[in-house]
């Protein structure tokens, strides 16, 4: 997967040029006419299923994530206009974050069947590195499938339906800071 924006700007062109930011190492006003981003992850995933009981399954996946990161930065003094441009590139392969999967059926008839699940986000990948969140993830779920339609000779349609709600408490924690940061930045 290759992120090429956020919020429709192109990360490869990000810049910041309307506020000057003070330089924390000498205090000095610096503008970023150019903020530039590359993340690009390929990703293999392992998934065991057990089926438990005929109504019960318990599942593992394990991804394996390459993260690919770059990152282009030039920074103008104010005052001066003198550049300073930096260029970074890392590469790391790892393991991400784990999911555990408990999948019971409720309903099982003519109509179809309905099953609730709830999928758990164990935090094993590196968040440094792009491959993990650093936190649990519950997620309730729930799954409706319709009976499969025969077509042919070994061929049939079936709709599916799945839905669920993940919940994140650490991550909201974060975007309420990051909030609060751009509140005081503002005034």
């Amino acid at each position: 997967m290759r992120i090429d924006t956020v919020d429709g700007q192109d990360l490869d062109r990000l810049s910041d040029t309307r506020f000057p930011i003070v330089d924390p190492r000498n205090g000095r006003l610096v503008t970023v006419p150019r903020f530039g981003l590359d993340l690009e992850t390929h990703q293999v995933t392992t998934s065991v299923t057990y089926g438990a009981t005929d109504d019960l399954d318990l599942n593992l996946t394990i991804p394996v994530l390459d993260s690919r990161f770059g990152l282009n930065v030039i920074a103008r003094d104010v005052a001066t206009g003198v550049e300073q441009r930096a260029s970074v590139r890392s590469s790391k392969v790892g393991p991400g974050d784990l999911f555990l999967r408990a999948k019971y059926r409720l309903l099982h008839g003519a109509w179809g069947d309905l099953a609730a699940g709830l999928v758990l986000r164990a935090p094993a990948g590196n968040q440094d590195n792009f491959q993990g969140t650093g936190a649990w993830e519950p997620a309730p779920m729930l799954y409706a499938a319709t009976p499969s339609l025969a077509l042919g000779h070994g061929v049939g349609l079936q709709a599916y339906a799945n839905g669920g709600v993940e919940l994140n408490r650490q991550r909201r924690r974060a975007e309420r800071r990051t909030l609060r940061r751009r509140d005081r930045l503002a005034r």
